[in-house]
């Protein structure tokens, strides 16, 4: 398993780690996915600093579907990602595009999570 969920008091900080695949990172959303607590969530955070990505199997159309989903479930969920990788941005801000969702990107924790945990709007 290439990532570590530690769920907080209002959300949940998922620390990808080592060789991440496009897999592993569904894992990693699916289980954030089908947690009892979901709904209750006001933020998930991807810290991918420490991450070696290989997306060569990337399925948009697999990552914006359960996205799309789970919004039934908790449409106010803020989703931050941490990283530096310039193809991760690009990813993420073309998700963002197409699931209308509430992310932002950040090259450190500390802002990540400043503003993961901000009261949503």
């Amino acid at each position: 398993m290439a990532y570590t969920i530690v769920q907080e008091k209002r959300g949940a900080l998922v620390v990808h780690a080592d060789h991440v695949t496009f897999n592993d990172l569904m894992g990693a959303i699916m289980s954030i996915h089908s947690n009892p607590d979901y709904a209750s969530f006001k933020y998930v955070v991807h810290d991918m600093l420490q991450a070696q990505l290989d997306f060569s199997g990337l399925d948009m159309t697999v990552i914006v579907s359960h996205e799309i989903g789970a919004r039934y479930t908790n449409p106010h969920i803020k989703i931050a990602v941490v990283t530096v990788d310039a193809m991760m941005v690009e990813h993420t801000e073309a998700f963002a595009k197409m699931t209308k969702a509430h992310i932002g990107i950040y090259p450190d924790l500390a802002s990540a999570r400043q503003w993961a945990q901000a009261i949503n709007p």
